[in-house]
Formats: C-alpha cells, structure tokens, sequence
C-alpha cells in the first residue's frame, strides 16, 4: 500500500492525477481512505484495454484519480489565482500521500502473539 501512496504522490505532484489499472483499485481506494482523501479526489473509470498478440489477448481495465478543482472555478476569476489554487491541492494532496502511515501488516500468528503479550 506504501508503494501505491508514493506513486500517487509523484503523479500528483507532477501532473494533478493518478491513472492505474483496476486491479489496484482496491488498494487506491484504501489509500484514499487512509490519508483521509476519499472526498477531496474523484475516482473514474477511464475505460477497457484489449490486445491481440498472436495467440495471447490482454485484457486491462484503467482509472483515474483527479482533484476536484470546482471551488477552485468557483473562486477564481483569473488564470493566475486558478494556476495558484491548483498547485496548492497538487501539493496538499502530495503531501498527504507521502506522510500516510501504514500500518505494517502481521504475516503470521506467531508475530500477532508476540506483539500482543509485548503490550502486557
């Protein structure tokens, strides 16, 4: 999940949007809640992907992750406040991606027990 957020970060850093595949669809979801982004950015389904290579067909679904910049259109009456507020969200959502804390995910039984009698 870690390496889903850090992504995020650089495409909105660089460009204000995230495309992925739909099989990580759920982790950007996760993601979004997490860094408690799941209202300030919308989620769209881009579309299907199918190629033909010989005797190999692949078959891709693709979403996007965009700010929503209307209060942006709304407050702003000139292409410098506009070009403003946009980097302002770029950044703060940037931002918010990179400082997520994940929690670490136990891999075995044993490793939840020591950490639970740890807390004793």
């Amino acid at each position: 999940m870690k390496d889903v957020a850090h992504r995020m970060a650089r495409a909105f850093e660089k460009y204000g949007f995230f495309i992925f595949e739909g099989e990580e669809l759920q982790t950007v979801q996760k993601v979004l809640e997490a860094a408690k982004l799941s209202e300030t950015l919308r989620v769209a389904r881009l579309g299907e992907v199918e190629l033909d290579l010989k005797n190999v067909k692949l078959k891709a679904s693709y979403y996007i992750v965009t700010l929503d910049l209307e209060s942006c259109l709304e407050k702003c009456s000139d292409g410098e406040c506009l070009r403003k507020c946009v980097n302002e969200r770029k950044e703060a959502v940037s931002r918010s991606l990179r400082e997520l804390e994940v929690p670490q995910e136990v891999s075995d039984l044993s490793e939840l027990l020591k950490r639970l009698s740890s807390r004793e």
